[in-house]
């Protein structure tokens, strides 16, 4: 049997349901926001290079879509993808070619948005079944046109909100994927993920991460 895990309603007024089946696999539908977060030119100190709005990365001095040193955002160096912007992360930390995690300073150590379709589920999935969530398998459809793309799990958002993807996923669904401009306020999207199962995109096998 099916049940019902948590019901959100969206800041367009619809309400989401999140299911999850018997054979383990949850879905809702949803709008898209897009996400940048972990993307390596995700947030710049001018506001202006960056793939974001800071706005989106920090309230005061909580920083939560960027890594901290002593509360203050860590800037890539010469030897990272992206000198000068910060480094921005993502609740899904990826591993060395050794097994062992990426020091939480490296933008090399989270998904990145700009070529890795991703999306970002809210807690309620997390605390609501027993399988790992982030890095399982998900896919996301736009019930439109019928396309679908793989993605893995690699964010948890807000309490209040479904329906975020990665900058990657847009794209692939033919969705303005702008992190400052795009997306989609329709809930047109059905969002499913099999936690428990590591997710397999673009040749890349994702660790299933404990929260």
């Amino acid at each position: 049997m099916s049940k019902t895990i948590a019901e959100i309603r969206g800041k367009q007024g619809y309400t989401s349901t999140i299911i999850e089946e018997a054979d383990g696999r949850v879905h809702f539908n949803g709008d898209m926001d897009i996400d940048a977060d972990g993307a390596y030119r995700a947030y710049h100190p001018d506001n202006k290079s960056g793939l974001d709005d800071l706005r989106n990365a920090h309230t005061g001095d909580d920083w939560f879509g960027c890594v901290t040193v002593g509360g203050r955002p860590v800037i890539q160096g010469p030897g990272d993808p992206a000198p000068g912007f910060y480094v921005s992360a993502t609740s899904l930390h990826l591993l060395q070619p050794d097994g062992t995690v990426y020091p939480r300073t490296n933008p090399r150590g989270y998904v990145d948005a700009e070529s890795v379709p991703f999306i970002v589920v809210p807690p309620a999935i997390v605390k609501g079944v027993a399988g790992v969530v982030l890095g399982c398998k998900a896919r996301l459809t736009d019930t439109r046109s019928g396309k679908s793309v793989d993605c893995v799990v690699a964010g948890t958002g807000p309490s209040t909100k479904t329906g975020e993807a990665s900058i990657a996923a847009a794209k692939a669904l033919g969705i303005p994927s702008s992190a400052r401009s795009g997306g989609e306020e329709k809930p047109v999207f059905t969002y499913e993920l099999w936690p428990g199962v590591a997710a397999v995109v673009n040749g890349v096998t994702y660790p299933l991460q404990h929260s």
